[in-house]
């Protein structure tokens, strides 16, 4: 039997995920002070972009991610259903667009992205028709694809 906090695919597997309710709570804090978005910026009190906001966060529960999204591409795989809590969301707005974003998931459905638009951090739901309609892929962090549920081949 799995201990609660982690994500359970069969009796014999589970895999334990960071407690996101400290990040949450830092989080809500920080929307009510109010955030600013400044890309490449890497610390949603101070200025960060999306990919910060997810390198704020992995670093907050001890896991040091490489510095830009291009470079952090090998340490996460392409997941499918059932997403979970720390699973990054890509997200491209307009087909025509070369531009992507971010989004970090903090349950299967809901999540926090920092955006230019919103400058600053703002509160998605992958069920609002704008995230649905742009979404591309959503990725985990490899060390929590350990099963082969999710994964996408």
């Amino acid at each position: 039997m799995c201990r609660p906090g982690s994500v359970s695919y069969s009796e014999e597997a589970c895999v334990y995920l960071p407690d996101t309710a400290p990040i949450i709570n830092e989080l809500q804090q920080i929307l009510e002070t109010g955030s600013r978005w400044e890309c490449g910026g890497l610390d949603p009190k101070r200025g960060a972009g999306c990919y910060g906001l997810a390198y704020w966060a992995f670093r907050r529960v001890g896991i040091a991610l490489p510095v830009t999204a291009e470079e952090a591409e090998h340490v996460f795989i392409r997941v499918c259903e059932p997403y979970c809590a720390w699973d990054i969301v890509l997200v491209q707005w307009a087909p025509w667009q070369m531009e992507r974003h971010l989004g970090l998931l903090m349950a299967p459905s809901w999540g926090y992205h920092i955006a230019q638009s919103s400058n600053g951090l703002a509160r998605f739901a992958l069920s609002h028709p704008l995230w649905r309609r742009g979404l591309r892929h959503v990725w985990r962090y490899r060390v929590f694809a350990t099963l082969t549920e999710g994964v996408c081949t």
